[in-house]
């Protein structure tokens, strides 16, 4: 395997470079960004030049070619890996600015991006990351506001670190044993996102070990079991616990909150009640002539879990789906052919669904593509290579540390 090392000027640490993995990620990297990743490590203007601009795909998973011809394409790879093995001190653009970001936005996207989505972005990307304010934290009578918020998938997660940044008083009831909202719920065979995870991830709590661009469903609920743990969140989460009434008390200004759990029902106040129960976790099984009479198990693929585990069929059993979502899927379902034939996917008219039909738009993407993806790798290498002092950068899942102590 072939490598390189670079020591930064105020470390003696030795970081190793792969150069296989690198060409890999370059190769499999979306050009558009790597054009993006240019500007910002050169500087120079002409990779903001009209003859680099991407074509305009507004699909959710983009061409990566970008609709550069080879040659183009080529020479963008070259351009970007020359710097990284180079003995570059750090990028020349850190922050381009908002006005110059907004030109960027529009360059890169191949149309005009109105200026009220600037701001948004430009936090999701860290260049505006202060902490929110507490401007309301605080209610009219003096003290800290109280919030109940009901569910503890991906909107309850985020919206308790968001309070919890503002100082107010918060607490997640979640009925499940543990967090994680849908993917928690759901863990039949094959279960996962069909976002890229750098989507579908925090803004501010970004994961550069993704294993899958689209990951299953035990990598997302550690993802957000992690997240939880790194941010303190768990301290104020009731979990087993179930709201069953809200009635607002206008006198008093508050919502008084019913909540049972194993050890009894109690009432609480808070002024702020907020349902993120999200809309997966109740499956709803269709009814149909012969279900009464059929002598096999029907199972909601919600409810379904890997056959083998959990008292469910293993191997040997015949299995057919009814739908061509995700889970009937054949790779999903089970992860061998045997378990579910690709042919036995049904759709809505009986009509058998070949699996080509269940592709990702017109671009081949891979299912479980094991290359690292090239912008936290990118990310990574020009971080270790700063030479002056800076915020230590987030590690995995948002914790701090210093750029001396980065993984190896």
């Amino acid at each position: 395997m072939t490598s390189t090392t670079s020591t930064t000027p105020d470390s003696t640490a030795t970081e190793s470079l792969d150069i296989e993995s690198l060409d890999a990620a370059l190769h499999a990297a979306d050009l558009r960004v790597l054009v993006a990743c240019l500007f910002h490590l050169t500087g120079d203007e002409r990779w903001l030049a009209d003859d680099l601009r991407p074509r305009r795909d507004v699909r959710l998973i983009a061409d990566p070619s970008a609709g550069y011809d080879d040659e183009t394409a080529a020479m963008i790879r070259s351009e970007v890996r020359e710097w990284l093995l180079a003995e570059q001190a750090t990028p020349v653009i850190l922050d381009p600015g908002p006005e110059r970001f907004g030109e960027m936005l529009s360059f890169f996207l191949g149309e005009q991006v109105p200026p009220e989505y600037e701001p948004m972005v430009r936090h999701d990307f860290g260049f505006d990351a202060s902490p929110a304010t507490s401007d309301e934290a605080e209610s009219t009578a003096g003290a800290r506001r109280r919030v109940i918020i009901v569910g503890s998938g991906v909107s309850g997660l985020c919206l308790a670190h968001r309070l919890d940044e503002a100082g107010f008083d918060w607490h997640i009831v979640e009925k499940n044993p543990d967090l994680g909202g849908t993917w928690f719920d759901n863990r039949y065979p094959g279960c996962g996102v069909d976002t890229p995870n750098h989507f579908y991830s925090f803004s501010f709590a970004s994961n550069p070990d993704w294993t899958h661009y689209f990951s299953a469903g035990d990598e997302l609920r550690e993802y957000l079991q992690t997240f939880a743990a790194n941010r303190s969140l768990r301290d104020l989460h009731r979990v087993g616990a179930s709201v069953t009434a809200a009635e607002w008390d206008a006198e008093r200004n508050q919502w008084s909150v019913t909540i049972e759990s194993p050890t009894g029902t109690r009432v609480e106040d808070a002024d702020v009640v907020v349902t993120a129960t999200g809309h997966f976790n109740q499956p709803v099984s269709p009814t149909f002539a012969g279900t009464d009479e059929f002598e096999g198990e029907i199972v909601h693929g919600a409810l379904a879990r890997r056959p083998g585990s959990d008292g469910q069929a293993g191997g040997g059993h015949r299995h057919r789906g009814i739908g061509d979502a995700v889970g009937a899927d054949h790779r999903r379902f089970g992860g061998s052919p045997h378990h579910l034939p690709a042919h036995a996917s049904v759709g809505p008219a009986g009509a058998r669904v070949p699996p080509e039909r269940r592709a990702r738009g017109s671009v081949a993407v891979p299912q479980r593509a094991d290359v690292r993806p090239v912008v936290p790798l990118l990310a990574d290498v020009a971080l270790r290579r700063r030479a002056s002092p800076v915020p230590a950068p987030r590690s995995r899942l948002g914790a701090r540390r210093p750029v001396a102590q980065q993984d190896q």
